[in-house]
């Protein structure tokens, strides 16, 4: 079901007024990030202000933040990803498709004598074997062919006769019904992947939990993909999630989440908006290709500097958050007509969303 209000359009790129403002656009006024570390530049790249300028308020306080998160990795990465905050950060980096790319080319590295290797090219604190060390990587490892035929077997014990919708990307089964209480961009998705999906579905922790949630009328439903990736759909707003977490976290269930789709505002037909998923979350940090070429890691040689410039101009292609990047900040309002801004317009698409909205012709790149 689709959502629709009506809309005309504010470019990305209006001219800054006398003041350096820009309609429909916050700007925030950039200070210097007092970093641990003198040898690591202490404010963003006036390049990269450039760009933030133009994005909600409340994104351009999550990069300043990234930047402070990076700068204490740099200085003692071993203490600094003991914070709590800087630990998710680094596990939602290090379990995307953009760094795990990066990864693939060190194992491959003897194909490609002439390539950098992925040592050259990270910070120390996204290395393999940091991760591994610090226990930052997920332990799961994917499942043979004969493995996913049980898994998949096991899975359709488990569904039983529960209610289920077949669509475009698969067979969505219902856990437990509940009436949408937030707009669908604030709601979230959790991962069980690989050997730990076969453990909880042999040991029946999986079956124990899902009656739990059942119980407590959390409004859930899932699918199983390629035959080892459980996805758990939350139909209630992420900021409540934490009672989702906590049954999994009873029943010794870990997983990759919570996370968010990447979705969109578009014009569909002449004065309206439209709301779609543009990108799912593994798609909007580098798996299965289809973010820009422009996007793909560029570094030969690693420079915090460098490294935080290419991070946060992903996020805001994506609207991201750049302290935690498996959640949404921001959504695009796209479209190519441009008039004049609809009173209320913006309340009205924020309302929609649950989120800060960036009108523009296109993603910024």
């Amino acid at each position: 079901m689709t959502n629709k209000i009506p809309v005309e359009w504010v470019p990305l790129d209006l001219p800054a007024s006398d003041s350096g403002e820009r309609p429909g656009s916050s700007v925030v006024t950039w200070e210097k990030i007092d970093l641990p570390n003198d040898a690591i530049q202490r404010d963003l790249a006036p390049s990269v202000k450039e760009r933030l300028d133009r994005f909600p308020e409340s994104f351009q306080k999550k990069a300043e933040r990234a930047w402070e998160m990076i700068g204490k990795l740099e200085t003692n990465p071993e203490i600094a990803c003991e914070d709590p905050e800087i630990k998710t950060f680094i596990r939602q980096l290090a379990a995307s498709g953009l760094i795990g790319g990066v990864h693939m080319r060190e194992e491959t590295s003897a194909l490609w004598p002439d390539a950098p290797r992925a040592v050259d090219c990270l910070p120390t604190w996204l290395q393999k074997s940091f991760l591994q060390k610090k226990r930052l990587k997920s332990e799961t490892s994917p499942l043979n062919r004969q493995q996913q035929g049980e898994v998949s077997a096991r899975f359709e014990t488990l569904m039983g006769d529960l209610p289920y919708k077949d669509r475009p990307h698969g067979r969505y089964f219902e856990l437990s019904a509940c009436a949408r209480t937030s707009p669908q961009p604030r709601q979230y998705k959790y991962y069980v992947e690989g050997t730990k999906l076969d453990e909880v579905l042999q040991s029946g922790t999986l079956e124990k939990a899902v009656k739990i949630l059942q119980h407590l009328g959390i409004g859930l439903e899932c699918k199983l993909f390629e035959g080892e990736r459980l996805v758990i759909y939350g139909k209630g707003d992420i900021a409540q999630a934490d009672k989702f977490l906590d049954v999994l976290a009873a029943y010794g269930i870990s997983g990759r989440g919570p996370a968010q789709d990447v979705w969109e505002l578009t014009q569909e037909t002449e004065g309206l908006l439209q709301e779609r998923v543009a990108y799912s979350n593994d798609q909007a940090l580098g798996d299965g290709g289809k973010l820009p070429e422009r996007l793909d890691y560029p570094l030969k040689k690693y420079s915090p500097e460098a490294f935080t410039e290419w991070y946060l101009k992903v996020c805001a292609f994506t609207g991201k958050s750049p302290t935690e990047p498996y959640r949404t900040s921001f959504v695009y309002a796209l479209g190519e007509k441009v008039d004049q801004v609809q009173p209320n317009i913006r309340a009205e698409a924020e309302a929609l969303t649950g989120y800060p909205i960036v009108f523009a012709k296109r993603r910024m790149e």
